[in-house]
């Protein structure tokens, strides 16, 4: 493949000796689509850091970053591969996209399961409540 960067440049615009972001993100796309190592390595190396502390500043781990991170690419190579999928802005603002959706998503399961405590130290176990209740229902009869 001739060109800069790998992809073909006849008839595209350069600027600055690179390729318009918009043809080489098509190019990426199609790449990705025919499921290219390439492709997938470039849109790991450009993408994941991003991802990577949108998930850990948000209460997520490294690993929690990587599966949201892979889910996002399945969504994204499944599209590819999709002729009739168009995308209108740029590979790194739709990955973000999908990201912030899953990790909220994931956030929001998570905290339906987790039942936040306020003033724990105020709490008085349910046994103790129910023994005295006992103790003084035994007294009164």
């Amino acid at each position: 493949m001739g060109g800069i960067l790998g992809y073909k440049t006849a008839g595209l615009r350069i600027n600055n000796g690179q390729v318009s972001n918009y043809y080489k993100e098509a190019e990426l796309l199609k790449r990705l689509g025919n499921n290219e190592k390439a492709a997938i390595e470039a849109i790991y190396k450009d993408n994941y850091r991003l991802i990577q502390q949108l998930v850990v500043n948000n209460n997520g781990s490294e690993d929690d970053a990587r599966d949201i991170f892979q889910e996002a690419l399945i969504v994204l190579y499944q599209k590819a591969q999709d002729e009739t999928f168009e995308l209108n802005c740029q590979i790194k603002t739709y990955i973000y996209s999908i990201c912030r959706r899953l990790w909220l998503k994931r956030l929001q399961q998570n905290r339906r399961f987790e039942t936040p405590v306020d003033n724990f130290e105020e709490m008085v176990p349910v046994e103790e409540v129910l023994w005295e209740r006992l103790a003084n229902h035994v007294r009164v009869c």
